[in-house]
This record gives C-alpha cells, structure tokens and sequence, in this order.
C-alpha cells in the first residue's frame, strides 16, 4: 500500500490557519494511516494530526491561552511565540494536555519535525524519548533568530543547537527523504497574495496573534481554505472520527 503523508511549511504567526486547514482535513478525511511533517508554524497542526487531538478542542484550550500567555509576558516586543523563551512560561498547559504515553507512541516514525543546524543544513526529528523531548524539538522548529527567538539558536540537548526548521527557506514545504508520497501545505500553494493575508507581517507580532478575535478569524479562514488543497489521495471519513485525549 502506498504511504501517504501531509507536510505543513512555515509560516510565521500564522499556526492557527494551519489550524483551522487541519481541522478540515481530520474532520472529513481518514488521517489514521496517515504520515506528518511540519516545519516552524506548522509544526504545532502537524503534531496535532499525528496524535490525533480534537483541533476545536486545541484551538481553544491550547493556542489562543498560549498566545494570551505570549502577550501578557511579552507585551512589549514581538520577542517569542514558540521558543525557549516562552515555553517555561506555558510548560504545565502543554504538560496537562500532551504529555501522555499513547500520543508518545503514535508519533514514532509517523511525526517528522525539521529544524535547521546552526550551519544551515536541515535536521529531521522522527523518534522521540519522552513528550518532554517533543517540546524541545518542537520549540527548536519555531525559533525563527530575532523574531520567535531571542538569540540564534536554541538548546535542545548536549549542548546542540537548533534554529527555525524553515530559516532561511522561508514557507515552502519540507519533505523527509523516504518512500512516503507527500502532500504538501503551505501559504505559498494557498495564495498568499490573497487580499485576507494582509495580517502576514503583522501576525510576528505576539499582541496581534494573541487577539482573540484575529486567532478565530485566521483559524476559520484555514478551514476555508483547505478546500484548495489536492486531497485525493486520502480517504474520506465513512464514520466520525473518535478523538484521543
């Protein structure tokens, strides 16, 4: 059977439209055999998929109190979002609601989470030690230097240091080197020149992404969007999808 997969490229602020596209796609596609890859932003939907989380339930209760946990701790730069400087900050709301052996164990081999080494060559994560280990990774993903991170690169262990997944190829697509056929999914393939994607630069800064009313908005308008996407090769949904939680 041919192994199908989805990849998500980066895209700044804009994790909750990748969001509101994942959303779409659990809700009326078969995802259970399905492979991951996600890179900067689009690591968080990624993640999100593989473990197969209710992404209504994440949006609420994880993203938009994370971005208002941005906002109220970086109120005054565009400092952080998904780094090692926010995430001490947000650590029991991740450990609370991931940090559970069954998602530890569906994400082996099936999440694939790209960051970038300090010399500018790609790293591809697929095995993970703990739900800890995740994190780190998943905050190496999104340390974009100077915007998303206060420095240029972040610790993940041993002393190895790991940069944003997409720096410095900004959001296209990455894709392992495997037998997997990959769909990728990016603002580039979705139109970033459309008319609503006028909050793109302003979505670096952590009060524009932390208003509730902008995250709903970018979150729906990935849902609509997800329409673009060629997902033909994935199955349909034939009964509801049961959630892991």
């Amino acid at each position: 059977m041919k192994k199908i997969g989805i990849t998500f490229g980066g895209g700044g602020g804009f994790i909750s439209y990748y969001c509101g596209i994942a959303k779409y796609i659990q809700k009326n596609y078969d995802t259970s055999n399905l492979y991951f890859a996600g890179s900067s932003a689009g690591v968080v939907s990624a993640f999100l998929l593989a473990i197969n989380y209710d992404i209504d339930t994440a949006h609420k209760q994880f993203i938009t109190p994370w971005f208002q946990i941005a906002k109220k701790n970086y109120w005054f730069a565009p400092n952080s979002i998904v780094s090692y400087d926010l995430f001490p900050t947000m650590y029991s709301l991740f450990k609370k609601m991931f940090y559970q052996k069954k998602f530890l164990k569906k994400i082996q081999h099936r999440l694939f989470i790209f960051t970038t080494n300090l010399d500018l060559t790609k790293k591809c994560f697929d095995t993970y030690h703990s739900m800890s280990d995740v994190r780190k990774i998943m905050c190496c993903s999104c340390a974009l230097p100077g915007v998303f991170s206060s420095g240029i690169g972040l610790k993940y262990k041993h002393n190895t240091k790991f940069m944003d997944g997409s720096f410095p190829t900004g959001v296209s697509c990455l894709t392992p080197n495997n037998d997997i056929n990959w769909i990728p999914i990016s603002l580039t393939l979705l139109g970033v020149s459309d008319p609503n994607f006028f909050l793109l630069p302003a979505t670096l800064l952590t009060w524009v992404i932390a208003d509730p009313n902008i995250n709903d908005y970018l979150y729906h308008l990935g849902y609509q969007h997800a329409s673009k996407i060629d997902l033909s090769q994935i199955k349909h949904l034939k009964i509801q999808n049961k959630f892991d939680k």
